[in-house]
């Protein structure tokens, strides 16, 4: 069986085209396209192997012949082209390829597949394509979770956001996101709270067209029974970020998935503050530590930072490099401040309690990472 290091080497022997763009071009020959954003062929946490089949169908009254790309999670895909394998339709049928990335490709692991189809006289090409992922060593497991093909996706001019993300000792949830551009880029990745509060943010690099999948723990390390998960792509990206989300029940491994939704933002929320709330309360500052995780924030972006006490009376030391200053913080005085870091600002800003509040008050410290 191939490896994917050793099918990426020999895509890397092909020329890479020059021109950024993303699978389908704007002006191509190919009407229809597709893009499956997760295929499995893996072993996962628990005990748990995940393998996925791919269903196609044909609407047309002829048959279609269907071109499909492998692309490796994690790779640099600019070169995808020598992975082609043909799959015929029959007229008005389909076809499920079981483990399509061993039967295709004779490799394992976890990818997405680009499909496409060229249009011919009186015909557009359009197919459907689905792909269902099975923890097959559940010998209960009898459906598992499904992912729609698409060609639609998060671009600079939007955020995606997945509505129901949990992360607790009950349901695990793992998101991906597949860059559907020439080029690497970022992404910011948030997790915010029913009270819209920040639990936590970072960036990932994604290589051309190459999925990176997570799990939300990576973003916010705290446990969580429900929040909402929201993807930024970078200002001037020229592609698109084609994401899902799969919510893991603990226990039996069975899976729940959902295509990141689309949401275009206006011009006059462009530029808008992201309310963070940090709980003050002995002996801790939730975000900010010392048990639970820093407070991240990330280069580009405005933040409202409220302070609030729970208790009593607590205190913060200032970090003038961010322009936070060292107040007293009263339960309902909230310290409210904005702090919009840049790239010289990146690092590591730790932070103390300032007020005597009690036996365990020397152990009260947090810090601010900036990415």
């Amino acid at each position: 069986m191939k490896t994917f290091a050793a099918l990426v080497l020999m895509l890397a022997q092909v020329q890479a085209a020059t021109a950024q763009t993303r699978l389908k071009p704007k002006g191509s020959s190919v009407l229809s396209a597709s893009i499956v954003a997760g295929v499995a062929s893996t072993a996962g946490l628990g005990g748990t192997r995940y393998v996925s089949s791919l269903s196609l169908a044909n609407p047309h009254p002829f048959p279609l012949t269907v071109t499909a790309y492998l692309l490796p999670a994690g790779y640099n895909n600019a070169n995808y082209g020598s992975s082609a394998r043909t799959i015929s339709l029959p007229a008005g049928g389909g076809v499920r390829i079981e483990d399509p990335l061993v039967s295709l490709w004779g490799t394992s692991g976890l990818a997405s597949i680009y499909l496409e189809a060229s249009p011919t006289s009186g015909n557009d090409a359009g197919f459907a394509v689905e792909s269902r992922v099975l923890n097959v060593a559940n010998p209960a497991a009898t459906f598992g979770l499904s992912l729609p093909g698409t060609y639609a996706g998060v671009t600079a001019a939007d955020v995606g956001v997945a509505s129901d993300i949990e992360n607790d000792a009950a349901y695990r949830t793992n998101f991906g996101l597949f860059n559907d551009w020439s080029d690497a880029t970022t992404v910011t990745v948030e997790l915010l709270g029913d009270d819209g509060s920040v639990l936590g943010s970072k960036s990932y690099s994604l290589p051309p067209f190459s999925l990176q999948q997570n799990n939300v723990s990576d973003v916010a390390g705290a446990p969580f029974r429900h929040a909402v998960l929201r993807v930024t792509p970078a200002a001037g990206y020229g592609g698109q970020i084609v994401g899902y989300t799969a919510v893991v029940d603990n226990a039996t491994g069975d899976g729940a998935a959902a295509m990141l939704q689309i949401y275009r933002v206006p011009d006059a929320e462009q530029s808008r503050e992201i309310p963070l709330l940090v709980t003050m309360s002995r002996f801790q500052f939730a975000p900010g530590g010392p048990d639970s995780p820093p407070i991240r924030l990330q280069v580009g972006s405005t933040y409202r930072i409220t302070f609030r006490s729970a208790d009593t009376e607590h205190g913060i030391s200032g970090i003038p490099q961010l322009g936070i200053a060292s107040r007293s913080v009263l339960p309902g005085a909230d310290y409210v401040v904005t702090v919009a870091p840049t790239a010289v600002q990146r690092g590591r800003y730790n932070f103390a309690c300032t007020r005597v509040c009690g036996n365990g008050h020397g152990g009260m410290h947090g810090a601010i990472e900036v990415d």
